[in-house]
């Protein structure tokens, strides 16, 4: 899963401290932006009456994942990763 979800996002913070800066780019600003984009769009088409109903829960897990990630990235030495 390509994705920032919290629990599933350990193999993350490796790969863009491997990665080439270009690629680190590529994955950052394409690859996650849009399978999170594409998880919500297929969520939407197939289970509309669901999506209405989470769709408060996913703003506020996303709203808590930017705080988390803001709060804990104060504290990293190695930025790229």
């Amino acid at each position: 899963m390509k994705s920032t979800i919290i629990p599933l996002h350990t193999w993350l913070p490796d790969t863009h401290g491997e990665a080439h800066y270009s690629t680190c780019m590529l994955l950052a600003g394409i690859l996650l932006k849009m399978t999170a984009y594409g998880l919500v769009l297929i969520n939407m088409e197939f289970f509309p009456h669901a999506h209405s109903i989470f769709s408060h829960w996913l703003i506020i897990v996303g709203t808590m994942q930017i705080i988390y990630t803001a709060s804990t990235s104060s504290g990293k030495r190695y930025f790229k990763k």
